[in-house]
């Protein structure tokens, strides 16, 4: 849990080239918003099917091509011609497949050694027989300053993780405000398709404790380690097979998690504004 290592603020990505996989002819496309629904319709009329919506945004997919690179990278820019003749679109682009990024070492000997050398600058907090550390990351980024806040739960800031998801259970992350996309919520048009609170390769878990892990006198401590609000997206699958980083998303998957993490943040926010009228008498 924790740990010194930053992978980008929130998940670590890198781009995989989308002629690896035929499945990968799918297009975002950047829309008026009042345009969204028209141009859903002119998609399904060109055989494009929809895979993904929110306001301004489109996902669409084409039927995979079989033939060589040559005929695929002609049939996406023809694709991305035709669309962009439609009434409101703004940008299209071919929506590139991403992974998880996860290092395999050689062998169980280097990765204890990589473990250990990631964890050396670690400042143990008291002198006891299993200390309670702060990662060396934390001084890093300057969130050790007695500026911050220790605590941001119920503030009406939300910290969002896009990722594989967390770990609930984990006892470092008790004491936050822990939840996650359900398909019930009405601000998630992208969908949920995992379960938020497993985590089978535990980056998800890793970025949630840097974040929130809580002073407690056991583990590591976090940036806010007296209480934040997270809400996980999880957008990796649980096949379990780390080598294929938990399974393929898009960059359109991501997008459209963020939407949904904005979605979140929104409802919240209205939550607490109307305790804080509550209290007020206003």
């Amino acid at each position: 849990m924790g740990g010194t290592r930053w992978c980008s603020i929130l998940v670590c990505l890198f781009l995989s080239s989308a002629l690896q996989l035929a499945a990968s002819e799918r297009f975002l496309v950047k829309v008026d918003a009042s345009e969204t629904h028209s141009c859903a319709k002119q998609a399904e009329a060109h055989g494009l099917k929809v895979v993904g919506s929110a306001s301004g945004l489109l996902v669409l997919s084409a039927s995979a091509t079989e033939a060589g690179s040559r005929a695929v990278s002609d049939h996406v820019k023809q694709t991305i011609k035709k669309i962009q003749t439609w009434p409101g679109v703004q940008h299209v682009e071919q929506d590139q497949p991403r992974y998880l990024q996860r290092t395999l070492k050689d062998s169980a000997k280097a990765q204890q050694a990589f473990a250990m050398e990631c964890s050396a600058k670690d400042k143990p907090v008291s002198n006891s027989l299993l200390p309670e550390y702060v990662p060396y990351g934390i001084s890093q980024i300057q969130a050790d300053s007695s500026k911050l806040p220790a605590s941001i739960d119920k503030s009406g800031v939300m910290v969002c993780i896009i990722d594989s998801g967390v770990d609930a259970g984990h006892p470092d992350l008790k004491g936050n405000s822990l939840d996650g996309c359900k398909y019930e919520d009405s601000f998630a048009p992208g969908g949920c398709p995992f379960k938020w609170s497993e985590d089978y390769i535990s980056h998800g878990s890793h970025v949630a404790g840097t974040i929130a892990a809580k002073r407690d006198g056991q583990g590591l401590i976090g940036v806010i380690p007296d209480g934040a609000e997270l809400y996980v997206v999880r957008v990796f699958n649980d096949s379990g097979d780390v080598n294929q980083g938990q399974g393929l998303v898009y960059g359109g998957t991501l997008i459209l998690a963020y939407t949904q993490c904005e979605g979140r943040l929104a409802a919240m926010q209205v939550r607490v504004k109307t305790l804080m009228q509550q209290q007020c008498g206003m």
